[in-house]
């Protein structure tokens, strides 16, 4: 197995991380907690690209994640070895992804994840959502397989075998799933997303699917796209945006956590997500709460336009 040429490429995000490094059962997280009230029994784990816990873009989305009532914990299952942060976009030519990915093979970290996961629920957390980014969303597969996790989000996942995975979800998962996918990508392509909305989506999958498509876009836009572009800036915001409604109507929020006047997420509601979103509602979201962006009201949300970027969002529900 190999890494596509995207799975390296991307940019690195201004920002100061307000969150703090903690070791827990033996692995040093990333741990970024909300300011006012949340549920303490729940928690969501960011599953990381190739890039680990050190690169800043996922310290700076646990923190969007807290901001907005998840407690987050972003775990170095790389134990220190993630790829180093200049070999985004070829900025380390010394630096041998090749070799870093064998000495990493798919699962070797599972037991990393599986000690933080094993504190975190003797610490009182009873209900774990996970969100996966690249390679990250290969753990967020085999975790829901174990029923380990309550509720999943995947972005442009890696190393899913298509069909085999999906149907072993539809058998083995509980986790409600939401997947954000991409026009260029080579690890999980179109066909791939075609084949996952047959086989979980129509309600086949009861605990709840939907699929979040974004044109125009590339792998690794959901984590390390170019903020300076504002296509793939909405691309960006647009998935966080649909991550949190997802885990809010999964109930990994508590409903009556309060967002701070100056939230991250709540200052952009002046600022339209630039895309164009259709879509088709599942089972799981008629009742009221739909996967919107955070910068729309639901009574909007059928279309949405912004000046500036021709990118499109589509939604597909159960």
């Amino acid at each position: 197995m190999s890494l596509c040429a995207n799975c390296t490429k991307g940019v690195r995000h201004e920002g100061t991380p307000t969150g703090t490094i903690e070791t827990v059962a033996g692995v040093q997280c990333y741990v970024a907690t909300p300011q006012g009230p949340y549920a303490r029994e729940k928690a969501v784990l960011l599953l990381t690209d190739v890039f680990g816990m050190q690169l800043e873009n996922s310290q700076l989305l646990a923190d969007d994640f807290a901001r907005n009532g998840f407690k987050t914990i972003v775990p170095d299952y790389f134990l220190g070895d993630a790829c180093h942060k200049d070999a985004l976009s070829g900025g380390a030519p010394w630096f041998d992804v090749r070799a870093w990915f064998a000495r990493h093979p798919l699962g070797s970290y599972r037991a990393s994840i599986d000690s933080v996961i094993a504190q975190l629920r003797t610490e009182g957390v009873t209900r774990l959502g996970a969100t996966g980014y690249c390679l990250g969303g290969r753990s967020v597969f085999d975790l829901a397989f174990d029923r380990a996790i309550d509720v999943a989000v995947v972005a442009h996942p890696s190393f899913i075998a298509v069909p085999d995975d999906l149907q072993k979800y539809l058998g083995l998962s509980h986790a409600p799933l939401l997947i954000h996918s991409c026009d260029t990508d080579d690890m999980f392509p179109p066909s791939a997303s075609a084949e996952a909305d047959a086989i979980l989506g129509g309600g086949r999958f009861t605990p709840g699917y939907a699929r979040a498509h974004f044109e125009g876009c590339a792998h690794g836009f959901a984590v390390r796209g170019d903020l300076s572009d504002p296509r793939a800036k909405a691309a960006k915001e647009g998935a966080f945006e649909g991550s949190v409604e997802w885990f809010a109507d999964s109930k990994m929020v508590t409903s009556d956590y309060v967002i701070p006047t100056q939230d991250w997420l709540l200052g952009r509601r002046s600022s339209r997500i630039s895309a164009v979103v259709h879509a088709v509602r599942s089972e799981k979201l008629q009742h009221g709460s739909r996967l919107h962006s955070a910068s729309e009201s639901a009574d909007q949300y059928s279309t949405g336009t912004a000046q500036g970027t021709s990118t499109s969002l589509s939604v597909v529900g159960i």
